[in-house]
């Protein structure tokens, strides 16, 4: 499984090119929803991504983020509210979170999220879903990368 993967080559070529020739990996279970070209001096499409976007599902929103939501991380409290920058409800039992990714790297989506009360948590086991990695454009708008 790969949420989206790097390719670095030596010449260049077209994206339409790209795709023809990564077509072949559709017939081995792959599917190619998307091609971007990055500039050559960025290490990773994830190098330029903010914010990431979840698919969580079972659960319901019921309420507001408070504006203060402590949690212990390791051997420190920390607010985990200013990370989380929306949430909302898209199906039956389904919400779509943004996240700043900085905040993933000291506690996981799930333990993240069996902590936020606003929510109610429809079964131990989360199916989660990343949708978009994400950047915030000057006008505060999310931008998929």
């Amino acid at each position: 499984d790969c949420q989206y993967a790097d390719i670095y080559l030596k010449r260049d070529i077209s994206t339409q090119l790209i795709e023809k020739e990564l077509s072949s990996l559709n017939t081995m279970g792959y599917q190619i929803t998307q091609i971007e070209q990055v500039p050559l001096n960025l290490c990773s499409v994830e190098a330029l991504a903010e914010y990431v976007s979840y698919e969580v599902k079972p659960v319901q929103l019921k309420g507001v983020l408070p504006e203060q939501l402590l949690t212990q991380v390791e051997d420190k409290v920390v607010n985990l509210r200013p990370f989380i920058k929306q949430i909302k409800e898209v199906g039956d039992d389904k919400i779509e979170i943004i996240i700043e990714l900085s905040a993933l790297r000291s506690i996981g989506i799930e333990q993240m999220l069996m902590k936020l009360p606003c929510l109610e948590v429809k079964s131990t086991s989360l199916l989660l879903k990343r949708k978009a990695l994400l950047w915030q454009d000057s006008t505060g708008a999310f931008r998929q990368i």
